[in-house]
């Protein structure tokens, strides 16, 4: 889980939700379903999971709703589901797990906003289908500064951030640096990145115990209750 940072970033389409996205996870999600919460003050959280295979899917949208309902005070989601299939017959891919998230986060109480997808060729609204140019998501939503750096994908943030740790510290203490700062994304619910720093610790120091447990941790999907707390305004 992520949140974006005290910028005041106006979502007034689709098309800004889905600009806006790679800036608050830090990379550009891929084969990715991604929520959007819009909380109590106009405060506004991320959740992004693994795209689930059409097998898995009822299970994998039960998880996703409980993981929702551990925020407070949600107000409307926002679901985009980042895949690399494309288009059918000029509709979206993944139309089955779209209609199913809508439904059970419908039945759980949450106000879906949106449904949208950004596929291989295209992006679109699933109320719709239109399809829509990829290149529109490249221009930043209003209030939006841009400039920062957006990684590709998870696993390069993950080795941007390995390579600040290591770069700043004696190679006997990167292990442990790793650590903690895998740690502190953990805390916060960020567990994928956590996963890949870890992984950088333990092939630093394969004897490195808390590493491994924490990996082991992650692996059973233990998230901490401080992965669900919002950030404080002002």
């Amino acid at each position: 889980m992520t949140s974006p940072d005290q910028s005041v970033i106006r979502l007034r389409s689709p098309r800004d939700v889905l600009a806006t996205v790679p800036r608050l996870l830090g990379y550009r999600p891929r084969d990715s379903v991604v929520l959007l919460s819009v909380h109590a003050g106009a405060r506004a959280s991320t959740l992004r999971f693994d795209l689930p295979p059409a097998s898995a899917g009822g299970q994998a949208v039960s998880a996703i709703t409980g993981m929702l309902c551990r925020l407070p005070h949600v107000e409307a989601v926002v679901v985009a589901i980042y895949t690399d299939e494309a288009f059918e017959a000029e509709s979206p891919p993944q139309r089955a797990l779209a209609a199913l998230l809508a439904e059970q986060l419908d039945r759980g109480g949450f106000r879906v906003h949106d449904v949208l997808c950004v596929a291989a060729d295209g992006w679109a609204r699933y109320s719709d289908g239109a399809r829509h140019p990829l290149g529109e998501l490249d221009m930043p939503a209003p209030g939006d500064p841009g400039g920062e750096a957006i990684a590709d994908d998870i696993a390069e943030l993950a080795a941007m951030i390995a390579a600040d740790v290591e770069a700043a510290l004696p190679r006997r203490r990167r292990p442990a640096g790793l650590l903690l700062v895998a740690y502190d994304h953990w805390l916060r619910g960020q567990s994928s990145i956590a996963a890949r720093l870890l992984d950088r610790a333990i092939e630093l120091d394969p004897s490195n115990r808390a590493a491994r447990r924490l990996r082991a941790a992650l692996d059973e999907g233990v998230l901490p209750d401080s992965a669900f707390d919002l950030p404080r305004s002002g």
